[in-house]
């Protein structure tokens, strides 16, 4: 009877320690969540995914606060809201969307923010002039400018015939230029994002290659007064067509960052889109800053990259 009553203290006991472990968690949880909510600024919200806030679409991050975009005439939030961008038609100029002046025998391009010149035209200042194609010359890919037909070689404005030795040099470059095209086709592309030229059914993937951070302290040394994260990052594709693709990717970094005047680890991120042309099986490689920049009254000592990734948001045949 007495050991049944001292294994019932025991397990009351531990009941009992439980129930206190418990309670403490919970006023943690508690205290946390009110810690966040007062930190939460006008305009934002917390992150769905993690810890932190993000601005609501219209406003921008600005140190702790969230302050509202100012849109001028003729611009408009970009796709993700914490910036602007002109509309079509027209160019960023410091805070402005100037129009873009077209002239004659030009169009807009692809973006619609600057101006081209028609095929058949080059451009020489601002304006567009007509290409003189030699006799036993035509037209390059894109149209812009000039080349000497197959046995022939641009000399100064004209195009001479080549030599049986020169043409044998010739062949045994198209020959190498084959070979490596063969090469990539057989290997085909790859990556940690792919999409898919609907009219080609072309593939072309971007994969992240290197990540760099980089933090610049204050001018006593004693915190970081912002820092800056480089993205490299590649891109490939197996088109096979005679004009190239119009690829725009996006990439996006996450940072963790804690200091001493913080209560929990904050978070912060940040987007960034290009534009890319690809010929046929082509590639690319780039690299994409951003810079995350921290108030004083935090006072951040530890910064890590905490997610980045590269995705192609579209492939436009041109």
């Amino acid at each position: 009877m007495a050991k049944e009553k001292l294994r019932l203290n025991r397990a009351c006991s531990i009941v009992v320690r439980i129930f206190s472990y418990l309670q403490i968690l919970g006023f943690c949880l508690l205290a946390v969540g009110l810690a966040e909510a007062q930190n939460l600024p006008n305009n934002a919200h917390k992150n769905p995914y993690g810890p932190g806030w993000t601005c609501d679409r219209g406003f921008y991050r600005h140190g702790s606060n969230c302050l509202p975009v100012k849109v001028p005439i003729h611009g408009k939030l970009n796709y993700l809201g914490h910036s602007w961008e002109c509309e079509k038609g027209y160019y960023q100029r410091g805070s402005e969307c100037l129009p873009v002046k077209v002239p004659a025998h030009g169009k807009l391009n692809y973006l619609g923010h600057g101006w081209e010149c028609e095929r058949g035209y080059y451009q020489h200042g601002n304006k567009c002039l007509p290409v003189k194609v030699p006799k036993h010359g035509k037209l390059t890919y894109l149209g812009h400018g000039w080349e000497c037909e197959k046995g022939f070689k641009k000399v100064g404005d004209n195009c001479v015939k080549m030599t049986p030795k020169e043409v044998a040099k010739q062949l045994e470059i198209e020959k190498k230029i084959r070979e490596k095209i063969l090469r990539r086709r057989a290997k085909g592309v790859s990556g940690q994002d792919c999409d898919t030229e609907y009219k080609t059914n072309a593939q072309v993937c971007i994969s992240v290659t290197n990540v760099n951070l980089n933090c610049n302290k204050s001018y006593a040394g004693e915190y970081y007064n912002d820092c800056d994260v480089s993205v490299s990052y590649n891109l490939e594709t197996d088109y096979r067509g005679g004009t190239y693709l119009d690829v725009n990717i996006n990439c996006s970094v996450e940072i963790n960052y804690s200091g001493k005047e913080m209560l929990i680890a904050q978070s912060d991120s940040d987007n960034s889109s290009e534009n890319h042309s690809l010929y046929a099986h082509d590639s690319s490689s780039n690299s994409m800053d951003f810079n995350f920049s921290f108030s004083s009254f935090y006072e951040v000592t530890r910064v890590k990259v905490s997610s980045c990734s590269c995705e192609i948001e579209s492939v436009d045949l041109y």
